[in-house]
C-alpha cells in the first residue's frame, strides 16, 4: 500500500534550538514532551514532563517562526502550572499525593485543553487523561475504560511509566490515546530480537464509538550488553480512515548512564481484508527515519503536530525533542515538509 497516509517523503525544512538553560517566568524550560499547533491563534501549546525538580509540570504557549526556511525562531508567550482539579499543586517526586509526568497535550475546537499524565506508582493516580482551561490550569481527570486503569495487583492494565504517550482530539470530538507499550495482558514490550503489539484507543462517547487498534511496534533499535533499552509509541496523529501517523522512539542506555535515541515515523492503517470484531489489527510502513534527515544530535523526539503551510505549499510537520533537563542537551525543534 504505497504512501498510505498521503504525506509523501518528508524533507527537513529547518531545525532550531532552545538552550538547555533557557528560563521563562523564573523557571527552567525543559522536558518538553508534547506539542500542538492551534491554527486559530497561530501558536503552539507545549507540555513539560518535569516531576517537580524544576518547578513541576507546566504547559507553555509559544510562537515558532520558520517561514523563511533558515532556522526556527522561538518566542515563549505564557507559562501555566498544571494543577489538580481543586486547585492544589501536584506532588513532586518524594512527596505524598498524586504527581505529574505529562507526556502529550492537545487543544480541542471548543477551548478545552487535554493532556495525559503518565505518573504512576504508590502515591500517584495515573495514568490519566485530563481536561483543563488555560486560564487556571485546573485539570479534571476523565473517566477511562476499566482496562486502561492499572490493576492494584499489577496483573493487568497499563505499565508503569509506559502508558499514555500519544493523544489526539478528532474534528468530531473523538479522543484517541496511544499507549507507549503493550498492556500487561497483551504481552511483553519489544526486545532487541522482536517487536510487539500496543494499542491505539478511540474512547467511546457515551456508549458508542469506542474501539481499539493493535499497533505493531518495531524491535529495539540498539542495546549495549547489560544496559537498558526500549522502543515504544511516543506520539501520534490520527488521519481520516482512520490512518495513523505514529512516532516511535527507541532509547539505548550508554556507559555514562545517559541514553541515545533512534526516532522513526510510520504510517499505520487497518490490515487488508475483512475487519471483524475488536481490536482492529494495523499494518504499517515506514515514512522516515529522523536520524537520517538531519543533524539532530541524538534528539529524544516525543512531540509531533501538523503546523501551518510552508512557502512552497507543503504542510509542516513539527516535532519537539525532550532534553530531559540535561545540561549538555538543548531542546530541539525539527520542521519537516510533507505533502
Amino acid at each position: 500500500m504505497a504512501d498510505a497516509c498521503g504525506v509523501g517523503q518528508p524533507e527537513l525544512w529547518v531545525r532550531g534550538e532552545l538552550p538547555s538553560q533557557a528560563r521563562f517566568a523564573g523557571v527552567r524550560v525543559g522536558g518538553l514532551s508534547g506539542i500542538d499547533y492551534r491554527r486559530s491563534r497561530n501558536d503552539y501549546l507545549l507540555v513539560s514532563d518535569d516531576r517537580g525538580a524544576h518547578g513541576g509540570g507546566r504547559a507553555y504557549r509559544m510562537i515558532l517562526d520558520f517561514g523563511s526556511g533558515q532556522r526556527v525562531s522561538t518566542r515563549l508567550l505564557d507559562a501555566l502550572t498544571l494543577r489538580r482539579d481543586d486547585g492544589r499543586a501536584f506532588a513532586s517526586d518524594g512527596e505524598s499525593g498524586p504527581g505529574t509526568d505529562a507526556e502529550s497535550i492537545r487543544a480541542a475546537a471548543n477551548g478545552w485543553i487535554y493532556w495525559t499524565n503518565e505518573a504512576s506508582g504508590e502515591n500517584a493516580s495515573g495514568p490519566q487523561l485530563l481536561r483543563m482551561r488555560w486560564r487556571d490550569g485546573k485539570s479534571r481527570p476523565l473517566a477511562l475504560p476499566a482496562y486502561l486503569v492499572p490493576d492494584r495487583h499489577r496483573g493487568s492494565g497499563p505499565r508503569d511509566n509506559r502508558s499514555f504517550e500519544g493523544l489526539w482530539i478528532g474534528r468530531d470530538g473523538a479522543i484517541w490515546l496511544g499507549l507507549e507499550a503493550p498492556l500487561l495482558e497483551d504481552g511483553a514490550p519489544p526486545t532487541l530480537a522482536e517487536g510487539s503489539w500496543t494499542r491505539i484507543v478511540r474512547l467511546a462517547a457515551g456508549d458508542k464509538g469506542g474501539r481499539d487498534y493493535l499497533y505493531p511496534l518495531e524491535p529495539i533499535a540498539n542495546q549495549l550488553p547489560g544496559r537498558l533499552a526500549d522502543n515504544g509509541l511516543s506520539e501520534m496523529i490520527v488521519l481520516p480512515g482512520p490512518r495513523f501517523l505514529v512516532l516511535e522512539r527507541s532509547g539505548s542506555q550508554q556507559p555514562d548512564g545517559g541514553f541515545r535515541y533512534t526516532s522513526r515515523i510510520f504510517c499505520a492503517y487497518p490490515a487488508s481484508g475483512v475487519q471483524a470484531g475488536d481490536p482492529v489489527r494495523l499494518e504499517k510502513q515506514r515514512v522516515t527515519d529522523l536520524n537520517a534527515l538531519g543533524p539532530f544530535d541524538n534528539a529524544n523526539f516525543e512531540g509531533m503536530t501538523f503546523g501551518p503551510r510552508l512557502a512552497d505549499g507543503r504542510r509542516s510537520l513539527v516535532l519537539v525533542a525532550d532534553n530531559d533537563f540535561r545540561d549538555e542537551r538543548p531542546t530541539i525543534f525539527a520542521v519537516l515538509a510533507v505533502r
